[in-house]
């Protein structure tokens, strides 16, 4: 079987580790081609590229880690919508993103295999599109080995919190650092704790300083290694969104043995099995307390190792293989490719 894989999508960021995981495995199972030039995904006009570019491949298959499925590709496709944020209607531009959703999106969808990454993304992709239920699949994401090795500090001594600095609306950044600054302020030894913000300089660190938070560290360009040592290390995640597909973050730290505090959301219960508390993302006090409780909780070695085990990329992939495998028999027969 001949797939076409849309490797645009790989890049330093969530979905494009995701991509970089599944081409990787793809690549040992199937006869792959991939698309590697053309506009970006978020291009308007990418579903007719993409739907030429499928063709011109003469590919049985064409597979695209992220939401920019094409109607043209009919039921040969299958796509991941990793969430639903651009509904937000908070999100930039959000206008555009929600009409090309409900349009170009949602007719590839009607007939496309779709894959989301967790059961509250599938039910709202349900609600809002009734005519995807029934082929929409829930694959999560797993976690790299690095994160899987990786389980508090020698000594048992966590300090320090971390956030992820992505300023985007759903991401509730500047809420998170007022109540690190309200928790700051409760104690003047929790001032002695860096507080690491994953991501670019700016605006994290004005935001910070806006807020009132002390002792501020940038966490920029981390390898997997160097993130799971922090995450090894500290005392306690910071992940309070308003809206998320997945949350792997939450993954990454509970793997490691770090505590969460996370956003009171369906998808956060899902994800956080273990070693999570859960908040009011739009109460800086709730979330203040949420740090104290995190710290006070104690690691159960057993609901991590269950969760590690559960939540590998092979997994993930066999899951994905499996859907690939199904589609292929749905379609019809397929030309003969020598694997």
């Amino acid at each position: 079987m001949r797939i076409l894989f849309d490797s645009r999508w790989i890049a330093p960021h969530g979905i494009g580790r995701v991509a970089r995981e599944y081409r990787d495995r793809l690549a040992q199972d199937f006869e792959l081609v991939e698309l590697v030039d053309g506009p970006k995904p978020s291009s308007p006009m990418d579903w007719w590229f993409l739907g030429q570019a499928f063709r011109r491949s003469g590919a049985d298959i064409l597979f695209v880690p992220g939401y920019n499925g094409t109607p043209l590709a009919g039921r040969r496709q299958l796509f991941i919508i990793h969430d639903l944020i651009h509904f937000g209607k908070a999100e930039p531009d959000g206008f555009r993103k929600r009409l090309y959703y409900n349009s170009i999106t949602r007719l590839a969808a009607a007939r496309a295999k779709v894959l989301t990454v967790s059961q509250a993304s599938a039910d709202e992709l349900g609600r809002r599109w009734p005519e995807t239920r029934g082929h929409v699949g829930v694959v999560p994401n797993g976690i790299s080995e690095q994160f899987a090795v990786r389980c508090g500090v020698p000594d048992g001594k966590r300090a320090g919190l971390v956030l992820f600095g992505n300023a985007r609306w759903h991401k509730n950044l500047p809420a998170m650092l007022e109540a690190v600054a309200l928790w700051q302020a409760q104690g003047p030894e929790r001032s002695q704790d860096a507080v690491t913000i994953i991501g670019a300089d700016e605006p994290a660190r004005t935001l910070a300083a806006r807020a009132g938070v002390r002792n501020v560290a940038i966490g920029r360009g981390l390898s997997d290694e160097d993130l799971a040592a922090l995450l090894a290390r500290s005392s306690a995640l910071l992940f309070c969104s308003h809206a998320e597909g997945f949350g792997l973050p939450i993954l990454e730290a509970m793997a490691c043995g770090c505590p969460v505090v996370a956003s009171d959301l369906p998808v956060m219960r899902e994800v956080g099995q273990c070693g999570c508390v859960f908040v009011d993302p739009k109460s800086t006090a709730d979330i203040a307390r949420g740090i104290d409780r995190a710290i006070g909780l104690t690691s159960d070695e057993q609901a991590r190792a269950a969760l590690v085990a559960n939540h590998s990329w092979d997994a993930s992939y066999a899951m994905v293989a499996a859907h690939i495998r199904a589609l292929a028999e749905a379609v019809g027969p397929l030309r003969t490719t020598g694997r």
